[in-house]
């Protein structure tokens, strides 16, 4: 028969033993001068709940490489291509999952994407679940959607990045402007259904949502969405 109190001794014991073991190798490193990697905490440092600003003061002083009369062509692109897919696919459907999230996202950003390279020098690629490192070599996630501009054979600059949860969105855009050394990064927090730009220079800023389905789908809330894409896309990764 097993002798639980026996057990628990050895098991205590044993664990004891380990402790000292560590806190001797810890002491003999420190001692021979070595350098002990602890590892770095991935917290945020900052709190995930913003004061939203408005629209007009987040794109106060951006510049815009896409005029008015593309801007109008992409909001009604973004408009026809997610009525034909809700018309198609449905919507609060039951079956309604995360991979058609993903599909009323990507029909609402590929316009304005097919425009900036067509109008625009910027050769940007869309990139989906790309893995963002942190410059400590952690793993800050597989972000949902990454734009990039590609500005020549083997370098690639970030753009922005588009993401379902604040969290995430905020952690990988801190990562990206570590590894990028500063400047401003831009990111999108989205359900599909409803956005939030978000900026990090050292500061998050954060608009207010847009529910752009369905009541507002004939609205200006487009537009306002298109201009904010519009000024990720012209200043990111710059």
């Amino acid at each position: 028969m097993l002798n639980i109190s026996n057990t628990v001794l050895y098991s205590t014991a044993l664990k004891s033993m380990l402790i000292s073991i560590q806190l001797h190798t810890v002491t003999k490193m420190l001692q021979l001068g070595h350098f002990i990697p602890f590892p770095k905490p991935r917290g945020l440092g900052v709190e995930l709940t913003l004061r939203a600003i408005p629209v007009k003061k987040m794109l106060e002083g951006k510049n815009c490489l896409l005029g008015k009369p593309c801007i109008s062509k992409v909001r009604e692109e973004i408009y026809d291509g997610l009525v034909g897919y809700i018309e198609i696919d449905g919507y609060l459907d039951p079956d309604f999952k995360e991979s058609n999230i993903n599909n009323l996202v990507l029909f609402t950003i590929y316009p304005i994407l097919r425009f900036f390279k067509h109008h625009t020098a910027r050769n940007l690629r869309l990139r989906r679940d790309k893995e963002i490192v942190s410059v400590d070599s952690a793993i800050g996630g597989y972000e949902e959607f990454l734009v990039m501009d590609r500005i020549s054979v083997g370098e690639k600059n970030p753009v922005l990045i588009v993401e379902a949860t604040r969290k995430q969105c905020f952690l990988s855009m801190r990562d990206m402007q570590e590894n990028k050394g500063g400047g401003t990064i831009y990111g999108f927090i989205t359900t599909g259904d409803s956005w939030r730009m978000v900026t990090y220079d050292g500061t998050f800023k954060i608009i207010e949502k847009m529910e752009l389905l369905f009541d507002t789908m004939d609205g200006g809330l487009y537009s306002v969405l298109v201009d904010c894409l519009n000024g990720a896309l012209s200043n990111g990764g710059i």
